[in-house]
């Protein structure tokens, strides 16, 4: 009998180291997030005038100090017409910034434009993006329609 309630020790103080780094994990718990853009542009003038719109964004997991990617992102047009040739994370899976991006054309528009996002770790949901800006090639204007990192 001794020897059993040895070993019931032995268990309950091995538990309890075990159980302590397990608690400090809980400090840096993991988030699940999502983060988008809607961006659009006005193609022409008058009558003829054409908008196009489509949403950048993925889902992800973020600790205080690492993001990863859940997922694909996705790039979808909601609006007139958008031809997408890259949609995709563009770097720093496991690190502390996730960068995701999408390269794409207009049919009514020459030329290529890109949008890329960042995603921080971190309690915040903090993210930025940027990306083609420029009113050239028949595009009239450029805009946000929405954008969030929700958590």
């Amino acid at each position: 009998m001794k020897k059993i309630k040895s070993a019931v020790a032995v268990v309950a103080l091995t538990a309890g180291a075990i159980a302590s780094p397990l608690a400090v994990g809980t400090a840096n718990a993991s988030l699940y997030s999502l983060s988008y853009i809607d961006r659009c542009v006005w193609i022409g003038g008058g009558q003829a005038a054409t908008n196009d719109c489509f949403q950048l964004g993925a889902y992800s997991t973020r600790t205080n100090s690492q993001i990863w990617i859940n997922g694909n992102v996705w790039c979808h047009t909601y609006h007139g017409s958008v031809n997408f040739s890259w949609c995709g994370v563009g770097g720093g899976n496991g690190t502390g910034a996730l960068n995701i991006g999408a390269n794409f054309t207009f049919p009514h528009a020459t030329g290529s434009y890109y949008e890329r996002m960042n995603l921080f770790a971190g309690p915040d949901q903090k993210c930025d993006s940027w990306g083609s800006k420029s009113d050239v090639n028949g595009i009239t204007n450029w805009y946000t329609d929405a954008s969030g990192c929700e958590g």
